[in-house]
């Protein structure tokens, strides 16, 4: 793995994780790659992909055994959040919940996005809600 996050040792311990600043999904994925026990992932704001469409050939360990909670804090409803959304739906396997906070998504534009993310196969509950800046 040709990536400067390659080298980092795995957090082992680490069972919530909040990103309060932009981030590649690249990278995002390899810190989840590194957090095998993480429970809690908080996204504060809209995350993007260096490549389109992003690729997720691994599957992270939390995915399969520990993720259970997802919040994107500003979700904009972009085709790459979209995408990692989707991957993260639809390959936790003990997810429980995954909420969006919508920024600057309103009418029809909130309903699309809406449409499909309910039309995702999962086994969680969804939840939706206005940005609210906290």
């Amino acid at each position: 793995m040709e990536h400067y996050l390659a080298d980092i040792s795995a957090f082992g311990m680490l069972s919530n994780l909040c990103i309060s600043y932009f981030v590649t999904i690249e990278n995002l994925l390899c810190l989840l790659l590194k957090s095998p026990c993480l429970e809690t992932l908080v996204l504060k704001y809209p995350i993007y992909s260096a490549k389109r469409p992003p690729k997720f050939a691994i599957v992270p360990e939390c995915f399969l055994s520990t993720l259970k909670v997802v919040r994107f804090a500003k979700f904009t409803g972009g085709q790459q959040e979209f995408s990692f959304a989707k991957f993260v739906m639809e390959k936790s396997q003990v997810l429980e919940s995954i909420s969006f906070s919508c920024y600057k998504l309103r009418g029809a534009k909130m309903k699309k996005v809406k449409k499909k993310i309910f039309s995702v196969k999962r086994s969680c509950n969804i939840e939706f809600s206005d940005y609210l800046d906290t």
